[in-house]
């Protein structure tokens, strides 16, 4: 390989000739397969570490009286308590009345909206109301793809 050099029967490793090159590349061959296992075992560990599901925290807000117009006209109004529900310190949506458990897990609340009743070329200021909605089912332990929140079908009689 080298002109000016004498190898002397050796075989040549690189830049160097060395007497134990044979033995060198089979160390180095199984090293690497070593390395190369633990990195993808660290690899396919640390991906299933970070699909754990992140657990939420839930509670009701305090409780806010609001007005809640009835009546065919719409010109009675009925004190409504309402409060927030939140899913990690972040308001969701809100409800009205007691939570009912279900099961031991999942409880229902009534969701309350706040609706805007102004037409968007009118000059006026905006008018918001509030309406009575669904049922919201609320799971505490299982955390799904949409959190732990999911609207409730409910009969009507």
């Amino acid at each position: 390989m080298f002109h000016g050099i004498p190898t002397l029967g050796c075989k040549t490793l690189g830049w160097v000739a060395c007497p134990c090159a044979r033995r060198a590349a089979g160390a180095y061959l199984g090293l690497m397969k070593t390395v190369c296992g633990l990195l993808v075992y660290v690899l396919l560990l640390g991906r299933i570490g970070v699909a754990a599901p992140k657990q939420h925290v839930l509670a009701l807000g305090k409780w806010t009286t609001v007005k809640l117009m009835v009546g065919e006209d719409e010109r009675t109004a009925l004190d409504l308590k309402v409060h927030a529900l939140l899913v990690d310190g972040q308001p969701k949506e809100f409800t009205t009345g007691p939570p009912h458990d279900v099961t031991d897990r999942t409880f229902v609340l009534q969701r309350v909206f706040r609706l805007n009743d102004s037409l968007p070329q009118e000059t006026v200021p905006e008018r918001w109301r509030w309406e009575r909605g669904g049922w919201l089912l609320v799971n505490r332990q299982r955390q799904g793809a949409t959190g732990p929140i999911a609207g409730a079908r409910s009969l009507q009689f």
